[in-house]
């Protein structure tokens, strides 16, 4: 395993989740968030970018599992966990 190669791949993984979340943040419609818990909000931005991360680290290394904060993938992994939280601050997101 390669950790340059892997470095570099994970970097353009967290480029196109950005660009996934702020073309989305042009558009976005506060009447679609939904309500997790108390002040606890989640968007379809949030699912969004979250499974197109977890689809890419996925096939980075396939073995590797994943705790992700909304619920999109159940991998486990018994030597790499991926720990993904592609928009932290959904509040602020929300509020523009």
């Amino acid at each position: 395993m390669n950790l340059i190669d892997i470095t570099l791949a994970i970097e353009e993984v967290a480029i196109e989740a950005g660009k996934y979340i702020m073309s989305e943040s042009e558009r976005f419609d506060i009447s679609t968030t939904e309500l997790k818990g108390s002040n606890d909000f989640v968007t379809h931005v949030d699912r969004g970018a979250e499974k197109l991360i977890v689809s890419k680290l996925g096939r980075l290394i396939p073995s590797a599992g994943f705790l992700v904060e909304e619920k999109t993938s159940e991998a486990s992994g018994e030597r790499y966990c991926w720990v993904v939280d592609p928009l932290d601050g959904t509040t602020n997101f929300i509020h523009g």
